[in-house]
């Protein structure tokens, strides 16, 4: 069970980093490695007879809890977009910064606003 849950993984980082170098090749052995000395107090998860009827069940659950948070989201999507009025309020203040370039100032201006409590 260990090799082929090694094997999947270092299959996902060969195609994650699409090289075959030698360092990459390493680097995905030995992580791989790892990931597997991890997990491998999880290997007592068995797949029996009941299997398809446990995933049925979570389904059955699931599906409609994460489609009504998905029709909540949208609701509060369109309602922010729709809205006549901000609901945030523009707070002017200075940061003294070591930056120059245009890009940089922008990204921290970006990330001064703070919504309305």
């Amino acid at each position: 069970m260990f090799v082929s849950l090694f094997i999947v993984i270092f299959f996902i980082w060969l195609i994650l980093t699409n090289s075959f170098a030698v360092s990459k090749l390493i680097v995905g052995f030995i992580a791989s490695l790892t990931i597997v000395g991890i997990f491998k107090k999880y290997s007592l998860i068995r797949f029996d007879k009941k299997i398809l009827l446990r995933i049925m069940l979570f389904s059955f659950i699931y599906i409609p809890v994460l489609t009504w948070e998905i029709i909540k989201a949208n609701i509060d999507v369109a309602r922010r977009i729709l809205t006549p009025y901000f609901l945030y309020d523009k707070v002017d203040f200075e940061v003294p910064t070591a930056t120059e370039g245009d890009s940089s100032q922008g990204f921290i201006s970006n990330s001064l606003r703070y919504p309305k409590a």
